[in-house]
């Protein structure tokens, strides 16, 4: 693969030094051609000497580092409507002649750069932590590669220390939901290596498992996979499951993940804010037929989903087997499905109520404008349910997400079930009595 990563670094090179990338209006200058040439001759070498993985990795971060020197002196930024712009190029005061005189991992030899790193005289947010704390370390791969990777792509290989760096062609590219330029979307990419460095390819077979030895363990991130899309789960919650495991190996650190696992009656409410929050706050970080899935849809296969893995937490953390999966299909289909159809009824017939119950007593935020109203709680937080701090608990209009009249009432609902509190206080605000338990109320949830 790495020798792909060359020859498409070869490629591009001498597609933007035939002027052809950026036209005429905008001629390469001899700083360009210089650090163009470079980067191609050190392309031909590696490529000659099979990709050699510390020096190939270098290169790759020397051509995203030319590439945004170049961008930043030819393409305007778009400007937001409130000013700000889009995106920003970094080391928009260098020139590409400048980039390339460095070390780069031995890549270049000669001249007074050659043995300093460019991150030691100007650091970009991150750029130093691929060679100071990765590449040494054997049991990660980083993989700098200009293939378009989707959710689909990390389920398949996310249980592995393997760590895609994407490098792009255009001139920004959207990662969650932001727009980075080449290097900058390449750190992003770091960043996700940095927080799941931890796992490692390891076989825990003695002892007792706990949440974060599973997460950390390459064999137990494939079980999860591989429960969870296994030919046992429902085929209409596939997609709503897909996103949860691409949360799960990708985009949650493995203590975050480890944190779900630890409390059997948490594990549904936060399976679920993981889904409504991409399908609603987040859902502008993906693409349109990744989150082709409803409300009712990610609600159940919020629950199924959490169901396997309390379920995998009660076997140790052992693969489930035929029996047991098909123990645990048959409960869901039978009892927990309808309850969890009677909550969504009850969340229908009273989403006014409760709104109004929520946004009344437990607004930590609100701005009531002309054209604009917007509030937001804390109150799944201090229930230790979720995750994230404030919660929108009703958008008008959410300008991140392109969506009118966000909701999350119902993400609201399922987290106050813990508290017997919050139950009464619900049953006396509808009139109605709640149904029977999906989630308990605990005082005292452990996390």
């Amino acid at each position: 693969p790495l020798m792909t990563t060359l020859g498409n670094i070869k490629k591009f090179v001498c597609h933007i030094g035939s002027g052809r990338h950026f036209g005429d209006d905008h001629p390469l200058t001899d700083s360009d051609r210089t650090a163009l040439d470079w980067l191609e001759e050190r392309a031909d070498v590696l490529l000659k000497q099979k990709a050699p993985y510390e020096l190939t990795v270098h290169l790759s971060f020397a051509f995203l580092a030319v590439y945004e020197v170049m961008l930043g002196k030819r393409v305007t930024e778009p400007r937001q409507s409130g000013g700000a712009s889009c995106w920003y190029y970094e080391l928009s005061d260098r020139q590409p002649h400048e980039i390339t005189a460095y070390r780069w991992g031995g890549n270049n030899t000669t001249g007074p750069k050659s043995g300093e790193e460019l991150y030691d005289s100007v650091s970009p947010f991150g750029l130093d932590m691929p060679y100071a704390r990765f590449l040494n370390k054997t049991h990660m791969l980083l993989y700098p590669s200009f293939q378009p990777l989707g959710i689909g792509d990390f389920c398949g290989f996310g249980h592995l220390p393997v760590y895609p760096i994407g490098m792009i062609t255009n001139y920004a590219c959207n990662a969650d939901g932001v727009m980075y330029g080449p290097l900058a979307f390449s750190m992003h990419d770091v960043g996700h290596a940095n927080w799941l460095s931890e796992v490692e390819v390891s076989d825990v077979r003695e002892g007792v498992v706990r949440p974060t030895d599973a997460m950390r363990s390459s064999e137990h991130r494939l079980i999860l996979r591989q429960m969870l899309l296994g030919s046992r789960s429902p085929a209409d919650l596939k997609p709503g499951l897909r996103l949860l495991l691409f949360h799960f190996l990708h985009e949650k650190t493995t203590h975050g993940v480890a944190r779900l696992l630890g409390n059997d009656n948490l594990t549904f409410p936060r399976c679920l804010e993981i889904l409504l929050h991409t399908l609603r706050s987040w859902r502008a970080a993906y693409l349109p037929d990744d989150i082709k899935i409803t409300d009712g849809g990610a609600v159940m296969a919020a629950l199924w989903g959490a169901r396997l893995l309390c379920h995998w937490r009660a076997a140790g953390f052992k693969p489930l087997s035929p029996e047991q999966l098909d123990a645990c299909a048959g409960t869901f289909e039978t009892q927990d499905a309808p309850l969890l159809q009677q909550h969504l009824d009850f969340i229908a017939q009273h989403r006014g109520s409760l709104r109004q119950m929520f946004i009344r007593g437990y607004s930590e935020w609100i701005e009531d404008g002309e054209q604009h109203y917007y509030c937001k709680t804390v109150v799944g937080y201090d229930l230790d349910v979720f995750f994230d701090y404030l919660m929108p608990l009703f958008d008008s209009f959410g300008s991140y997400s392109g969506l009118c009249h966000v909701d999350n009432i119902d993400l609201v609902y399922f987290a106050a079930l813990t508290s017997s509190a919050l139950r009464s206080e619900m049953e006396q605000c509808t009139g109605a009595e709640l149904p029977e338990g999906i989630v308990f109320a605990s005082e005292a949830p452990q996390s």
